[in-house]
């Protein structure tokens, strides 16, 4: 059995990077709002389009976002597990 090496200061620049990968999501999620206000003011099938698109988007925006806390709190949990065998 081979011995699992958990780098805590790497763990936490890796939690931290995801972070901000998650404020990055948060940005674009806002823009995309922006867009979607934007496009129910417009008249005809265009502003439709861009409002069922950009829905599209800020589902796949929230998703990505969750994936991201999911792999936050997995970091976190290995490095408390490893910090309890310890």
């Amino acid at each position: 059995m081979s011995e699992i090496i958990i780098n805590e200061a790497a763990a936490q620049n890796d939690i931290r990077n995801l972070e901000n990968a998650k404020n990055t999501l948060r940005d674009a999620a806002s823009a995309v709002t922006k867009l979607m206000n934007t496009a129910a003011q417009m008249q005809g099938q265009t502003g439709n389009a861009i409002q069922t698109k950009a829905s599209q988007i800020a589902s796949k925006l929230e998703e990505l976002s969750a994936n991201l806390t999911g792999a936050q709190s997995a970091i976190r949990a290995a490095v408390t597990e490893k910090q309890e065998q310890d």
